[in-house]
């Protein structure tokens, strides 16, 4: 099923490619992304090694020489998932977001921006 969402939205970020001009930085099929090890425990977010070959990638889109092979998923097998981890999961990322979902509610609800006035960036120091 995850495979079949991941595909998907490779298609729909090709069509937006097409429409739109764009260079996607990088199709996933073949490549890390298909990798737990890329992803986050929430399986939502990239992982430091996800963030690390994304940024290669978009560094490659925009002609920085990049290391070779940065597409490739790292050697040795993938943690597998298991009963235990399907229901880890469950339990601290989907459960959560459901109950959020039937009460109307956001993950952002009561919290405040880092910076919440708009200030030009040089100012930031």
């Amino acid at each position: 099923m995850a495979q079949r969402r991941r595909l998907r939205l490779n298609g729909i970020y090709r069509q937006l490619g097409d429409e739109h001009g764009a260079t996607p930085i990088a199709d996933s099929t073949g490549t890390v992304f298909e990798d737990r090890r890329a992803w986050d425990d929430d399986r939502l977010h990239p992982s430091p090694l996800g963030h690390e070959r994304l940024a290669a990638a978009a560094a490659d889109a925009l002609g920085v020489d990049v290391e070779p092979g940065y597409l490739a998923a790292p050697p040795g097998a993938a943690p597998a998932r298991t009963v235990r981890t399907e229901a880890e999961w469950w339990w601290r990322y989907a459960t959560p977001w459901i109950g959020r979902r039937l009460r109307g509610q956001s993950s952002g609800d009561g919290r405040t921006a880092k910076r919440p006035s708009l200030v030009a960036v040089d100012s930031l120091g």
